[in-house]
């Protein structure tokens, strides 16, 4: 097993869950600096540094290493406790190994949250990182390592993350309030729908001393529990999972509350919220999501403290074999190399626990040459490498012996062959490994096997081939209103060559993998619609930024993410001139005899030029311009040229350059067919 270079100590777990596998997931890891510390989960044996600086995971290889971010260190040098989160890359339902290793006086840090969560900020930078929150209204500023939520009588501020949580997510905040410990109505561990209060997995925010609200919604449609809170005037913990059907509220990993109806499934975005006013400041000091399952992977087990110690066995056998072949001989030079290597004996661990490695290397080079006529099978290089290790094993041992078969390269040459140039064998043989009184792993065997050449002129049969199989590559994106990436692969060049060659050259074969690219989009305006409760007529209105609109109190009023605005105050748009128009259904003129539509009138005052367009059935349209005459005139003619003679129409009037009407009637006139009115 490969060892992470400069570490001189590991400890191993296994780590399954039985309901279903996961990937990228999250865990927190109760690490002791020493067997001293309360509370933890592992602890370093005293041997890690006292900042946890030297901390590192992998997969099971024992080197590719799994980013982590620590969250706290707290007590006293030598058994002081951190805690710290870490993304494991696939927790199966079966067991997985990963390795802890730490005993490095010279790594650097690496813990960084930002690799590990999927949305994380601790504030610390000095100013709203722009890539993570957009700003909605009011002004929020970071300061001090917090995000400072300013409670106020005016706007209050809002900011959103700009990546969203699909359901199955947990975020966890650490806050505080001013020393009265009221949040004042202050969302400070919320998740809604992009700018929708109506649509929001979870929500808390304060409403007095020591008090909050816990809240869901769906359309508007609420579910809300008041709790009880603790010490909100310090720093602490405050947590909200979501699930399909389900939310809960934690404040210091104790479950507070949990909702069972009117959880929004949609996609939620963070937000914090500032007080209703003034004196209600929070300060947060850092915040996090990450995955959630309802039940979450568990630690079991670790594996005793490993020591690294290595013991090297070097042998070196040259050999050359050289000679001219005669034709029609078969098998004219053989090289055999035999090399036996024994390691035996009672072999003790170096500390009370450590390791014993056993590298058994093997450098063999061999070179085989010659000039052939007409043979076959002229050259055979055959290398074979028996080896065994035993030993008896005491105290905590993880491995046996490791033992690294590194063979060399084998060439063969030849002009003027008719069949096969020769056969490059290399025979490994069984490698045996045991031991006795041993915790954990017997051992494990690796054998690098060399590069094998075979080049040939004027010769008659196939040289070789040359396959290359490139793996998926996939990109994906949510919430991006731009672009989502750019996904490249680069292929390398295959060469395949002969000379005096009679037959197929050679196969050369590239397999492409699918290339995917996912991303869902977030919508940058709102269609609106408006019923008419008397005559379920609707009106649309496109172009809007507004969420909502209604009619209250005499007015006309249109709701956005940032206030509520009054919509009767003029009649342009912010300066540009309002296009309108209405539309009928399908009417039955309910004609028996022969007749036609003349002309049509409108009992209406209006402000401008109009158009009105008359479609039948199949979709053919006639525009016709209707002109108005003062503001104060009553009613507007407009006359269908020759008329109209279809049973059924649909009547659109539109106005132009933004000219206004007041709407009573509609009445249509019709003619018979070449008679009087």
């Amino acid at each position: 097993m490969a060892w992470l270079s400069g570490y001189s100590y590991r400890k191993s777990i296994q780590l399954s869950r039985a309901s279903g596998a996961v990937s990228n997931y999250q865990m927190k890891l109760l690490l002791g600096e020493s067997s001293g510390a309360i509370g933890e989960d592992v602890d370093c044996g005293g041997h890690c540094l006292s900042t946890f600086n030297d901390i590192r995971f992998t997969t099971s290889d024992g080197t590719t290493m799994l980013d982590y971010w620590i969250e706290s260190v707290t007590g006293t040098t030598p058994n002081q406790l951190a805690t710290v989160w870490i993304e494991f890359d696939y927790i199966g339902t079966s067991d997985t190994t990963f390795y802890m290793y730490y005993g490095n006086s010279g790594a650097p840090a690496i813990s960084n949250g930002d690799n590990t969560f999927l949305i994380f900020d601790d504030f610390n930078d000095g100013s709203l990182d722009g890539a993570k929150w957009s700003v909605k209204q009011g002004d929020v500023t970071e300061t001090g390592g917090n995000l400072v939520l300013t409670g106020t009588t005016g706007a209050r501020g809002i900011i959103e993350s700009i990546t969203g949580l699909t359901q199955g997510a947990a975020v966890e905040v650490r806050a505080r309030s001013e020393s009265n410990g009221n949040f004042g109505n202050c969302h400070f561990c919320s998740i809604r729908q992009a700018g929708d209060w109506n649509n929001k997995g979870a929500d808390l925010y304060g409403v007095a001393s020591d008090k909050g609200i816990f809240s869901t919604a769906v359309l508007g449609v609420e579910t809300s529990i008041e709790v009880n809170l603790t010490d909100c005037s310090t720093f602490g913990k405050y947590k909200i999972t979501w699930l399909e059907n389900e939310a809960k509220l934690y404040q210091t990993d104790i479950l507070l509350e949990t909702i069972t109806t009117n959880v929004d499934a949609g996609t939620q975005y963070i937000t914090f919220y500032e007080a209703s006013g003034s004196g209600y400041n929070a300060y947060i000091d850092y915040v996090f999501a990450r995955q959630f399952v309802a039940t979450e992977p568990a630690w079991g087990s670790w594996g005793e403290e490993v020591e690294e110690t290595e013991l090297d066995a070097v042998i070196q056998v040259p050999v050359v074999i050289a000679g001219t072949m005669m034709k029609g001989l078969l098998g004219d030079i053989e090289g055999s190399i035999t090399v036996p290597i024994t390691l035996s004996g009672t072999l003790e661990a170096i500390h009370v626990s450590g390791t014993l490695e056993i590298n058994s290397t093997i450098a063999v080079p061999v070179s085989i040459s010659g000039t052939m006529k007409n043979s076959r099978n002229v050259i055979n290089g055959h290398i074979t490498i028996p080896v065994s290790i035993s030993g008896t094993q005491y105290v905590y041992p993880v491995y046996t012996g490791l033992l690294d078969g590194s063979i060399p390269a084998m060439e063969m040459s030849a002009s003027a062959i008719v069949d096969t140039i020769g056969n490059g064998c290399i025979n490994i043989p069984a490698l045996t490994m045991s031991a006795t009184g041993l915790t954990s792993y017997v051992g494990n065997a690796t054998i690098t096997l060399p590069r094998l050449t075979v080049t040939a002129s004027a010769m008659r049969t196939l040289i070789g081939a040359a396959t290359l199989k490139l793996p998926a590559l996939r990109t994906s994106a949510s919430t991006l209103l731009g672009i989502v990436a750019n996904g490249e692969i680069t292929i390398p060049m295959l060469r395949v060559s002969a000379d005096s060659y009679r037959s197929v050259i050679a196969t050369a074969t590239v397999t492409l993998p699918s290339l995917k690219l996912d991303a869902v989009h977030i919508p940058s305006s709102y269609i609106n619609m408006v019923m008419n409760v008397r005559n379920a007529a609707l009106t649309l209105y496109t172009n809007y930024s507004f969420n909502s609109l209604c009619h209250f109190d005499g007015k006309n009023l249109g709701a956005t993410a940032t206030g509520v605005y009054d919509l009767d105050l003029g009649d342009t748009d912010a300066g540009v001139s309002i296009d309108w128009n209405f539309k009928t259904g399908y009417l039955d003129l309910h004609l028996k005899t022969k007749k036609k539509l003349r002309e049509a009138w409108l009992g209406c005052k209006a402000s401008g030029d109009m158009i009105v367009t008359l479609t039948d059935t199949d979709g053919t349209a006639y525009e016709y311009e209707a002109k108005s005459y003062e503001e104060t005139e009553r009613g507007l003619r407009v006359k269908f040229g020759r008329g109209y003679h279809r049973r059924y129409l649909s009547m659109d009037v539109q106005n132009l350059d933004g000219g206004n009407i007041t709407l009573d009637t509609i009445r249509l006139i019709l003619d018979k067919y070449g008679g009087r009115r």
